[in-house]
């Protein structure tokens, strides 16, 4: 299963002919953010708040993105603090799994590289109490038109 995500997120072309190259960043965060789970005694068999925050430069973008993710994520648009971008929080409830964590982010990250070239995200989750919450952070990516 995890070969076929990563085939699937390989060099992904979207509208505007951008070519995205999102691994090794793609399986990496979802499999850090597991393990940390993992280490720390969550056997992840319980539902909890999956939290995918994505920055983009400005509100408009943050909102034309946040319009586009499926419905069953709850999302939120708001000013980041040091007020240099907007952020995008996209939260669903489930038990995640590698493969779901993976083709989440997959689907997150691409729906937002085709609103703009330049993407700062993290993965977050709580523990299976919801009394801690762990995250992972990739570099930022930036792409240009190919």
């Amino acid at each position: 299963m995890l070969k076929w995500l990563r085939s699937l997120a390989e060099p992904v072309m979207a509208p505007g002919n951008r070519t995205w190259d999102l691994e090794p960043y793609l399986t990496n965060s979802a499999r850090s953010i597991l393990e940390t789970a993992s280490k720390n005694g969550d056997d992840l068999t319980e539902p909890r708040i999956v939290r995918h925050t994505l920055t983009l430069p400005e509100r408009s973008t943050a909102i034309a993105f946040r319009n586009a993710v499926p419905s069953e994520w709850i999302t939120n648009v708001s000013a980041r603090t040091d007020g240099t971008a907007w952020q995008c929080d996209c939260e669903r409830e489930w038990t995640p799994s590698i493969s779901g964590l993976t083709l989440d982010t997959y689907r997150l990250w691409t729906l937002a590289l085709s609103h703009h070239p330049t993407l700062w995200a993290y993965i977050g989750m709580y523990d299976e109490s919801g009394d801690y919450y762990w995250c992972v952070a990739p570099p930022m990516m930036e792409f240009t038109e190919q």
